[in-house]
């Protein structure tokens, strides 16, 4: 018995090493549009590689911009700076909680905040965080913390992301990326902010949205406590706000009083879709 319980373990090492292999053989050697659970958008995606590298230009800040893209497209640093505000904007695609925290755990310090506006949304505590995980590895690097939260995700796509960012930065095969700070409609600014050529306004159809109430994933709500609890530490003065979408996007969601008095009680908030002043097809 004892024989047979020795052979299933070291088949089983086996075959974790096997899978290793192949999946960075994979990484390497296979065309993207086959990846289907491996995804490693290093200096590819919406300027995440760009915007990490030029954190160490804004150490002291006096506002720091956390979020998913509605922060990185919505608050042009230049208008900070021209008011007379040392400003980086950290959002990235689709970020929730989680990412941020871990986000948090490695450039708070460097950065430095007075102010922290966050830009926050029903949306990024029902979000299982996988896209914006994949973003994050492949583009900050790899420690512990983002190992815990490819753990907390449990997801194949995260975990096999996090398996071959390991391969690269132990092989430091990422050196050398040097991202287009122009990609199509897109250019990026220092401090964060991702600038996009005006688009003509296209009306979302009811078949590409459904109605959504609010129901946060557990580890989402625990980010974000900590979130809060490290910052007010810190004596970091910290605002949320929810970013505009259109009236009828932001009418899908069924729950907003709810959300928006789960984040009142947790520090200053404005919910810019409480206006009636920005029409649909003029400012979207």
């Amino acid at each position: 018995m004892i024989s047979f319980f020795k052979k299933i373990f070291q088949l089983f090492i086996l075959s974790v090493f096997v899978y290793i292999i192949l999946l960075i053989l994979w990484g390497e050697f296979i065309p993207d549009g086959f990846k289907n659970n491996l995804f490693y958008p290093a200096g590819k995606s919406a300027f995440t590689y760009s915007r990490i590298k030029d954190i160490p230009n804004f150490k002291n800040t006096d506002i720091l911009i956390l979020g998913s893209s509605h922060a990185y497209r919505g608050y042009d640093t230049r208008i900070f700076k021209a008011a007379g505000f040392n400003t980086f904007n950290l959002g990235t695609s689709s970020q929730t909680p989680i990412q941020t925290e871990l986000l948090l755990a490695k450039y708070l310090d460097i950065l430095n905040p007075k102010l922290v506006l966050y830009e926050i949304s029903p949306d990024c505590f029902t979000n299982d965080g996988v896209e914006s995980s994949l973003d994050i590895i492949a583009n900050n690097g790899i420690d512990l913390q983002t190992f815990w939260m490819a753990c907390e995700l449990n997801n194949i796509k995260t975990y096999n992301s996090f398996i071959y960012a390991l391969y690269r930065n132990i092989f430091n095969r990422n050196k050398g990326i040097d991202e287009d700070k122009s990609k199509e409609n897109d250019r990026y600014v220092s401090g964060g902010f991702v600038e996009k050529n005006t688009l003509t306004f296209k009306e979302i159809s009811l078949n590409d949205l459904e109605n959504n109430l609010w129901d946060p994933k557990k580890y989402e709500l625990q980010a974000f406590e900590k979130i809060i609890n490290n910052l007010h530490k810190r004596n970091i003065e910290l605002i949320f706000v929810q970013a505009p979408i259109t009236k009828f996007q932001y009418e899908l969601f069924k729950d907003n009083k709810i959300f928006d008095n789960f984040i009142k009680t947790k520090s200053g908030y404005y919910n810019y879709n409480d206006s009636n002043l920005l029409q649909s097809n003029i400012y979207f």
